[in-house]
């Protein structure tokens, strides 16, 4: 093998580790319908004059923050809620869902 050919074929292994290392970062939970409008707090002030409708939790995510978040809101969603208060931010992510007062 030349060496001009080597550096092509280590030019392509790294380009091909690069791609798929960033298809690995990519956000693999998709907000469903309202799930952008769930309060996220981490303040239990917050939810002190709202009622609880639930618990929930990151588990089913990829293991990327953004991904657990994105759960808690969708589950929050689900069972009603529109404040999600997050008793655990360490992968997975845990939390309680609370449907509070508007304003």
């Amino acid at each position: 093998m030349t060496a001009l050919s080597t550096q092509r074929v280590i030019r392509c292994f790294v380009s091909m580790t690069l791609t798929f290392m960033s298809l690995g970062c990519a956000t693999n939970v998709t907000l469903a319908p309202g799930a952008d409008q769930i309060k996220v707090t981490k303040v239990p002030t917050d939810v002190a004059s709202c009622v609880v409708v639930g618990n929930v939790d990151g588990n089913n995510s990829s293991g990327l923050t953004s991904d657990g978040m994105r759960q808690l809101q969708n589950q929050t969603v689900g069972v009603g809620g529109n404040t999600v208060f997050v008793t655990s931010d360490i992968p997975p992510l845990k939390g309680i869902a609370y449907r509070c007062p508007a304003g």
